[in-house]
């Protein structure tokens, strides 16, 4: 008996015919949504390190982002917060951007 995998792209077989392995590589609103966040907490901790923080200081947040993106991190702000210690997020407007968040314009502040 031999195991052959249904599809090329995300499966391949173990050594000596053991088994299959199958990824499921679909982007899900989910998962783009997690991956947004990821890239803001390490946008935030870029900055962070830039501005000659501790690691264990408190910050308050102030990000101004496109609705698309507010939209995907809405239930990743707690997330967010923690890993980058902010103690607080405020969503302004009408500021002009000074970081680009892959591709996208947004405004990044701290403060200690």
């Amino acid at each position: 008996m031999k195991l052959v995998p249904k599809s090329s792209g995300a499966s391949a077989k173990l050594n000596n015919s053991e088994g299959v392995i199958v990824l499921d590589i679909d982007l899900t609103p989910d998962l783009e949504a997690e991956g947004v966040s990821r890239d803001l907490i390490r946008l935030i901790q870029q900055q962070r390190r830039e501005s000659g923080l501790d690691v264990s200081d408190r910050i308050k947040l102030q990000l101004g982002l496109p609705e698309a993106i507010r939209s995907q991190i809405s239930s990743h702000i707690e997330t967010i917060k923690t890993e980058t210690l902010a103690t607080e997020v405020v969503f302004v407007e009408s500021q002009p951007p000074n970081f680009d968040l892959d591709g996208v314009p947004v405004f990044l502040e701290l403060a200690h």
